[in-house]
């Protein structure tokens, strides 16, 4: 498993996000950030907004098209257009349901519920792909 962090203009986020929708991958954090350089020389012009997004998927698939998603929309900008990084994940838990690894990241998920039914949960309880 891996977590894809990347950091880039914010003008370009709906692209990033409709590919990655595109290709399966649901599971997105976004996050406001501002870079050192932006507040070190924050005037009274305007700033470009900048986001970082945060995706953890389960395979070496899943990772190639993150980052291809990514990569398409965002590499045409201009100097200081952002940057990505990958880590490796070594476990991942769904807190409501205590599924754990790649289970955690799937799109639909059985868990038992009251007596021995099962309910299933579809892609709105997902954190990633």
């Amino acid at each position: 498993m891996y977590q894809i962090s990347a950091v880039f203009n914010k003008m370009v986020l709906r692209e990033v996000l409709e590919d990655l929708e595109s290709m399966g991958i649901s599971g997105v954090t976004i996050v406001d950030v501002v870079d050192k350089d932006t507040f070190l020389k924050e005037t009274t012009s305007t700033v470009e907004a900048k986001v970082m997004l945060t995706i953890v998927v389960s395979s070496d698939y899943y990772r190639e098209i993150a980052m291809e998603a990514i990569r398409a929309n965002t590499m045409d900008l201009s100097v200081g257009s952002g940057k990505m990084w990958i880590t490796t994940v070594s476990d991942v838990e769904r807190i409501r349901t205590g599924e754990k690894g790649a289970d955690a990241l799937s799109n639909v998920v059985e868990t038992k519920s009251k007596g021995s039914y099962f309910e299933k949960f579809y892609e709105l309880d997902t954190p990633a792909t």
